[in-house]
Order: C-alpha cells, then structure tokens, then sequence
C-alpha cells in the first residue's frame, strides 16, 4: 500500500512538473535578429532589427569594445519600437534610437527582447560602430523650439550649423494630414508662413545639404504648434 501511494505521489508531480513546462514554453522570450546600425551621427545612433515574437520591447547595451554585459555598460537604451513622424519606415525592419553617444569614439551594442517585466531575451550581438567627428557629415539639429506664432504664421529656431554652404529642409504637416510640406533654407530663425488659424502643425527640421555634399541628417526633435484662432 506504501508503495502505491508513494507511485501516485511521484506520478502526480511529474506530471505537474511537465504541465508548467508546458505552460512555460508560452513565456518563451524571442531575440532580435539582423542587428545593425542604420544611421549614426555624432552622438546619436539609429539601430535597425528584425522583432522577435511576442516583443514589447527592446533594449540595447553599449560600452567599449569588450565591455560585460550587464555589469559595465557605459549606456543602456530601453525603447518601444522606435517611430517617428519624420522619418519614413518600411519593410518589416524595426527601429532604436539612442542618443548618448560621444562623438568620434567606437563602440559595440549588443540588442535583447523585453517580453515583459521579469522576461527577457538572450542578447544578440554585437554589432561596432564609430560615431562621426564633431562637424564631420550631416550634423542633426537639435533643440527645436517655436518663438512666436499667429493665426497664419509660426517662427521656428533651432541649435545647429548655420552656414552659407549648409542647407535645412524644415518638414511640417497639418494634424489630420500625411503629406509634407518641405522650405530648403540657409539661415534661421525661419517664419513658416501661409498657414491655416487654429490648425495643429507637427515640426522637425533635418541637414539637407553639407558642405557641397547631398547628404541627409537625422531629424530634430518634432514640435507640436497650433497657430492662434
């Protein structure tokens, strides 16, 4: 009879050990794939990954070539997919911006998925980059800002180059619209004019032309501005 019960016990929890086997195979966390870098400037650096399953999240460790993952990491970026209104995205690619980056220095990232709170991929990586020189390439402008606005017009400024030989396309688009409107201009501040009254405007401005080279940089940050009524 001892024997017996001490069968249906053993019987009992394996078959309970095998039942959360099986439920924990549903909590099985993807990683990323095809990690890369898709654009990198002096500070700032897109990467590009193909999106395990079930993933709500990514993030990205960065140090110096050889650095330990999670022990001395000089950066960790943690984003939802990265989206922006200014830049244009397609195929089945996923995108991370990180912005902490010192200029003219290398670096290796290693990217994992974040499934939930306490459910995380294995790291894939590495991929090794080197951001550009200060000056060196397209610089992107930063710190975007509105000065003054009316019913009809919006004054913009920014940080960044302003040279005769630099160009700034300004990107704008009215709420409830796809469709850009683009001014190549040479000098700031700049007054965006013939605009609707009270009208939402989404704002990024981007290094078009550098120094005799046709060269994109990354957007700015975006502004939201609605002009007065």
């Amino acid at each position: 009879m001892m024997n017996y019960i001490y069968y249906i016990r053993n019987l009992i929890f394996a078959l309970a050990l095998f039942l959360v086997s099986c439920s924990s195979s549903d909590d099985t966390c993807e990683k990323p794939t095809n990690f890369n870098t898709l654009s990198i400037d002096e500070n700032v650096v897109v990467f590009s990954y193909k999106q395990g399953s079930f993933t709500d999240y990514t993030v990205i460790e960065y140090g110096v070539p050889g650095f330990e993952l999670g022990n001395n990491a000089l950066g960790i970026s943690r984003y939802h997919i990265f989206m922006s209104d200014m830049i244009a995205i397609g195929g089945d690619s996923k995108f991370h911006l990180a912005d902490s980056f010192e200029p003219n220095t290398t670096y290796e990232a290693y990217i994992k998925s974040e499934c939930s709170s306490n459910n995380y991929s294995e790291f894939y990586g590495p991929v090794l980059f080197t951001t550009l020189n200060l000056g060196e390439g397209c610089t992107r402008p930063d710190s975007l800002i509105e000065i003054e606005k009316t019913n009809s017009s919006i004054l913009i400024d920014w940080e960044g180059f302003n040279k005769e030989d630099w160009i700034v396309e300004i990107l704008y688009y009215e709420d409830g619209f796809d469709e850009y409107i683009i001014h190549e201009v040479s000098e700031k501040p700049f007054l965006i004019e013939s605009l609707q009254p009270e009208t939402t405007y989404y704002i990024s401005v981007r290094t078009n032309f550098c120094e005799g080279i046709l060269e994109s940089s990354l957007p700015s940050n975006v502004i939201t501005v609605t002009t007065n009524n």
